[in-house]
């Protein structure tokens, strides 16, 4: 944490020298984006659910995480809601899990993957449907799961929705399941 605060700091050094307004916009977000993350560390390491997943829907929150990835990455991450007026009442610690679950393969699809397109799906009805496709390499051959894919199925299991991990010609195709057992 004191790393982030200290390239936070860094960060503002650079509004000291004389530069383009496009660039002082991007130090901001980038400020901005480290505000936040660190914010967002602060929760997880004291293992605490943070606010926002207790003050808006889900599919709202995944629209921002897609928005935010696309313009940090300059690529474009389709996403689509169907079904958003039938979307159902999580409590908000299974809804963070939730959204790690979407975050973890769409930053390692930006971050790692020689594809060009990410595809977000909800689907909200008696259950939510979440599905995630890329046109990356996939799976490496021989490689197995990694510590990503473990963590996601660990995370999954533990709020009692199904996750699988579908190998596609080319890419991945990730699909998340969670039924609604929370509305009366």
């Amino acid at each position: 944490m004191q790393r982030l605060v200290a390239v936070r700091f860094r960060l503002e050094q650079l509004l000291h020298y004389p530069i383009t307004t496009e660039a002082e916009k991007e130090v901001n977000n980038i400020r901005q984006e480290l505000d936040d993350t660190m914010a967002t560390l602060r929760f997880l390491i004291k293992g605490l659910t943070q606010p926002r997943f207790d003050q808006h829907p889900l599919s709202s929150l995944i629209e921002q995480l897609t928005a935010r990835l696309s313009a940090m990455h300059h690529l474009t991450i389709s996403f689509r809601v169907t079904n958003r007026e039938q979307e159902f009442f999580i409590p908000p610690e299974v809804k963070q899990d939730l959204y790690y679950l979407v975050h973890e393969p769409a930053h390692n699809f930006l971050k790692y993957s020689t594809g060009f397109r990410i595809v977000i799906n909800l689907t909200w009805g008696n259950e939510l449907l979440i599905n995630i496709a890329d046109n990356g390499q996939g799976m490496q051959r021989g490689r197995g799961y990694g510590l990503g894919m473990v963590s996601m199925q660990q995370r999954a299991d533990a709020i009692g929705a199904v996750l699988a991990f579908n190998k596609v010609s080319r890419g991945i195709d990730i699909v998340i399941r969670l039924k609604n057992s929370y509305s009366h």
